[in-house]
């Protein structure tokens, strides 16, 4: 027997938001991995670096291409259905690429598993843009995210001796099969009505909603590369395999707390300070990895470089949420995560000299500053337009079926 709840607040659910959140986890579980992965590349296969670099950039690529589409169907599908083809793409490909060797074949599953992934990151962040506070949804959005892949990355080096690269991909496809059940949890339809555009936005609103998309490329170009190669950094200076293993776990996790963090706050503190906080500890964090010869300074610069991360992403999408008020355009937040994503490792890759990676740390630098600036001047013009308050607009209290 069907029985209807409806909701009061605009938006969903509590339970409905954090289920999506561990889907949004399955779309981001081989970026989240990256550095265990090409870890575990670079062992069973003997990789170059400029290899390794560009595993990312075709994972991303595949992600890239379904992300475009979204604006196109992202309002015209049925999610779940949409959810669950996502889901059967990106385990097939992870499945896969547990018996191939050669690097054409893995890169070419690589993209096919990103097509999979962003399936469903696209369906979370539209759902989860009409959450009644988007900051909120989406820091918890990327804790869960970040402490998904914290566990892997703490207990795979553990369960598999020396990392042998088919294991990990079945080991996480196992992961994705389990969490995907949540697909069948996430609401079939938007909650947004078709209305006219919210009349103090214009297109001014639409303006800096492109804006802080291209923030937000530049932002993750840089931190994607410095991400992708933190194991590699940790190898380079010496550190014992299981070791780096247990660093790239306990920052994920600290990545987790900093999304968390920005998850619980919201917008309590306004979002001017939170910014500012995040950006102070990121550059705190590029001082100790540019002299990371140290334990103590590879982890406590990996530490605080994954903590403002997670911080200052949450903040980032709820800005752009904030300015979207057809809701058609934050969607296009994947596509501009991809776009970043794919250039950073794969440009960052041919910056490494021998066993250098100071330039990838300065070109993570130079890409949060240019992200930083256009950020905080988003914030700026939404303050004096008094948008900075406006949460999911042009939403209707959604009526859930329970079962």
């Amino acid at each position: 027997m069907r029985s209807e709840k409806k909701i009061i607040k605009p938006g969903y659910s509590f339970s409905i938001i954090l289920c999506t959140c561990f889907v949004s986890a399955i779309g981001a579980l081989i970026f989240n991995l990256l550095p265990l992965l090409i870890n575990s590349a670079k062992l069973t296969f003997a990789f170059s670096d400029q290899q390794l670099g560009l595993m990312g950039s075709f994972f991303l690529a595949g992600f890239t291409l379904v992300t475009f589409s979204a604006v196109f169907w992202i309002q015209r599908t049925n999610w779940r259905y949409m959810g669950l083809a996502g889901l059967l793409t990106l385990v097939c490909s992870m499945l896969l690429m547990s018996s191939v060797s050669q690097l054409q074949w893995l890169y070419l599953l690589l993209t096919t598993s990103g097509l999979g992934a962003s399936v469903l990151f696209c369906l979370a962040m539209a759902i989860l843009a009409e959450a009644p506070d988007p900051a909120s949804a989406f820091g918890i959005k990327a804790a869960v995210e970040m402490g998904v892949a914290s566990g892997l990355l703490y207990l795979l080096p553990r369960l598999l001796t020396d990392l042998p690269f088919g294991r990990v991909m079945v080991a996480a496809a196992l992961v994705a099969i389990v969490l995907g059940l949540l697909v069948f949890k996430m609401p079939v339809r938007s909650c947004r009505q078709p209305v006219a555009e919210h009349p103090h936005k214009g297109g001014r609103g639409s303006r800096l909603t492109w804006l802080g998309l291209l923030g937000m490329l530049f932002y993750f170009a840089g931190q994607t590369a410095e991400w992708t190669f933190l194991g590699r950094m940790g190898q380079a200076e010496g550190f014992d395999q299981v070791l780096v293993g247990k660093v790239l776990s306990f920052v994920k996790f600290l990545g987790a707390v900093g999304a968390l963090t920005a998850g619980l706050l919201g917008d309590r503190f306004g979002r001017f300070l939170p910014f500012v906080f995040g950006f102070i500890l990121f550059f705190v964090s590029v001082s100790l990895l540019l002299n990371s010869g140290t334990l103590f300074n590879y982890i406590t610069g990996g530490a605080l470089f994954e903590f403002s991360w997670g911080l200052l992403l949450a903040y980032m999408m709820g800005l752009i949420a904030t300015s979207d008020s057809s809701g058609r355009l934050v969607v296009l937040i994947p596509s501009t995560l991809a776009i970043g994503g794919a250039f950073g490792p794969g440009f960052a890759g041919y910056l490494i000299t021998g066993d250098s990676f100071a330039p990838v740390i300065w070109f993570t630098t130079v890409t949060a500053l240019a992200g930083m600036v256009i950020f905080l001047w988003i914030l700026r013009s939404l303050q004096q337009q008094n948008l900075a308050t406006i949460v999911a607009p042009n939403l209707k209290p959604c009526v859930v079926r329970v079962e």
